[in-house]
């Protein structure tokens, strides 16, 4: 979270820094991914601030996640100015129940969670000793 408070904080001031490389375009070409992992599942999760829930389009297949979008921003008339729009293809563990595969968004943060399969959980086994 404190690349993506820089990040948001340096396009906010590059007029001011002198900077163009962070720029908002920059930024919704290509958002970041966090993967991480627990016992029963993978997660990724994607900073989209102010993006609304029906922008984000999501497409599993043929071991590929893909996340997609757009933002719109208005002028102070409530014309629209721009258009930002982003895609990231992901590969998925082949290990994925892709048929359950969940979403929520929540205050800007996209996380999907991607259920393993049963074959690849930890598994404990009780040892009789004789």
């Amino acid at each position: 979270m404190d690349r993506e408070f820089e990040r948001v904080l340096s396009w906010a001031f590059s007029d001011f820094l002198g900077g163009d490389d962070a720029s908002p375009a920059a930024y919704w070409d290509h958002p970041e991914v966090n993967l991480y992992e627990d016992k029963e599942n993978f997660f990724l999760r994607i900073a989209l601030p102010g993006l609304k829930r029906e922008d984000i389009h999501l497409e599993m297949g043929e071991g590929v996640l893909i996340v997609s979008g757009e933002r719109k921003a208005f002028d102070s008339e409530g014309k629209e100015e721009n258009t930002f729009r982003f895609k990231r293809s992901i590969s998925v563990p082949v290990q994925v129940e892709a048929e359950n595969v969940s979403a929520s968004y929540e205050k800007g943060i996209l996380t999907v969670t991607l259920p393993k399969r049963e074959e690849i959980k930890p598994k404990k086994v009780a040892i009789e000793v004789k």
